[in-house]
């Protein structure tokens, strides 16, 4: 299974040649309608039809190419309309709380836990999941409003804040509600050991080593 910085380098490189890719659709369409525009302003001037038909044809190949790979790649297709969307809506819409069990705590340090457990943990299993949550939750005194001072505190998660922000949009209502279920149920999946600390490769080098699950190696205080 991949490591954390090997998925961030994986998603760096297929969003760098999305960039690209994209930029080049982009240049297509502007020559397109250069010589459109060029077209329809070298009539007016004078140019004969013909002259104006064969400028529409020169330019013609582009559009269709770019048309055409949309109409025999769904793929693409479906790539071509989300980026038209998140063009449209950059802003990540914010989160429906209507089905998620009543808290004592803020939306604001929820949804920070959240972001973090993601962050650090969205590849991995639920076990793995719910156990982030916990070496969080232990960090905090399971009080919702130390949730910020834990996760912000200087050298502790190397998700925030580069990583929170970055995969905000990824987050889905399940892993929302496995976040929740884990911070109100009375039988934790550390089963009340105290996970304190969680890394890859290897335990840390603080704490005393617990168990290994997915990608993470779990130690308690």
């Amino acid at each position: 299974m991949k490591t954390q910085w090997e998925l961030e380098e994986e998603e760096k490189r297929d969003r760098e040649r999305r960039i690209i890719s994209v930029l080049l659709i982009i240049a297509f369409m502007i020559v397109a309608i250069i010589s459109m525009i060029m077209a329809t302003t070298t009539v007016s001037e004078g140019v004969s039809p013909d002259d104006a038909y064969a400028l529409e044809q020169a330019q013609e190949p582009m559009i269709r190419a770019v048309s055409h790979k949309a109409e025999i790649d769904p793929i693409y297709a479906q790539y071509m309309e989300r980026m038209k969307e998140e063009a449209e809506n950059p802003e990540v819409p914010e989160w429906d709380w209507s089905d998620t069990p009543q808290l004592d705590m803020d939306d604001d340090n929820f949804e920070m836990l959240v972001e973090c457990a993601f962050a650090e943990a969205g590849n991995q299993s639920e076990q793995g999941i719910r156990l982030v949550v916990d070496a969080i939750g232990n960090r905090a005194g399971w009080d919702m409003a130390e949730v910020d001072d834990v996760i912000t505190a200087p050298y502790q998660f190397s998700s925030f804040p580069s990583g929170m922000n970055k995969w905000r949009s990824h987050i889905t209502e399940d892993f929302i509600q496995i976040c929740a279920d884990e911070w109100t149920c009375e039988n934790k999946a550390d089963g009340g050991v105290g996970v304190w600390f969680f890394r890859t490769g290897h335990y840390s080098q603080y704490g005393t080593p617990w168990q290994k699950i997915d990608d993470h190696y779990f130690s308690i205080k």
